[in-house]
């Protein structure tokens, strides 16, 4: 008994700890330092300090092995195989809603998934924050007068897109200078940001996201099958 009584309470303990270790993943924020100077650096910190994930746009990729021949796959049961007939596809619950509900229906179910996709988007830049912003561009030509105009183009493109990212996202600290450089024959750019994420929220939203995605899905499904249930029982 005292040797089942230790297991238990090991195994408790083991279950504790683990729990606790998710937890502390979920609300403790991921720091990621993203860079560019000719190429695309990205590295993801757990904890402020422990690195989990590095990228590198110039890095070699490595040569992914030929895989073998895969074997044939098992023919499937009977019972199995009428299940699968019986699910209906993204084209036919369509087909459906065209038929039960005429345009209006289709559009409807896809004003629901933008407002799902557009609700989900605003909760996941809840939990992002942008804490350091540093963008240089110093944009030339071989010509001055296409320099010129480079460079109207480029402000008339980027500060904009920086205004709407601000009120998507919590920007603390913001750096971006743009220059027209009439001795280069060509543009160059760079970045630095640091940018906190909060994997509770993420993956809350995610969460929210696929729950509102099943029950409308589901409701368009019913729909269908009853249209294809009525177009069958008239032939």
């Amino acid at each position: 008994m005292a040797v089942l009584a230790a297991i238990g309470y090991g195994l408790l303990g083991l279950l504790l700890f683990i729990l606790f270790v998710l937890l502390l993943v979920l609300f403790t924020p991921l720091r990621a330092r993203v860079r560019y100077i000719r190429s695309w650096q990205i590295t993801v910190y757990l904890f402020g300090f422990l690195p989990i994930y590095r990228f590198r746009s110039d890095a070699p990729k490595k040569e992914k092995s030929e895989p073998e021949s895969a074997a044939e796959e098992p023919e499937k049961p009977k019972d199995e195989a009428q299940k699968s007939k019986k699910k209906l596809s993204l084209r036919e619950e369509l087909q459906g809603l065209y038929e039960k509900d005429g345009v209006s229906g289709v559009i409807d179910f896809f004003k629901k998934l933008a407002a799902l996709a557009a609700k989900t988007l605003k909760r996941v830049c809840r939990f992002i924050t942008i804490r350091r912003l540093e963008l240089g561009i110093r944009v030339g030509s071989e010509e001055a007068d296409q320099t010129a105009i480079n460079y109207g183009r480029v402000c008339a493109a980027l500060f904009p897109s920086i205004a709407l990212l601000s009120e998507l996202l919590r920007i603390r600290k913001k750096q971006v200078l743009v220059q027209p450089d009439f001795t280069a024959g060509s543009s160059e750019a760079r970045m630095h940001m640091i940018v906190w994420i909060w994997p509770f929220g993420v993956v809350w939203a995610g969460l929210c996201m696929l729950i509102g995605f099943v029950a409308t899905r589901t409701v368009a499904s019913q729909k269908a099958r009853s249209a294809v249930s009525k177009r069958q029982s008239k032939t």
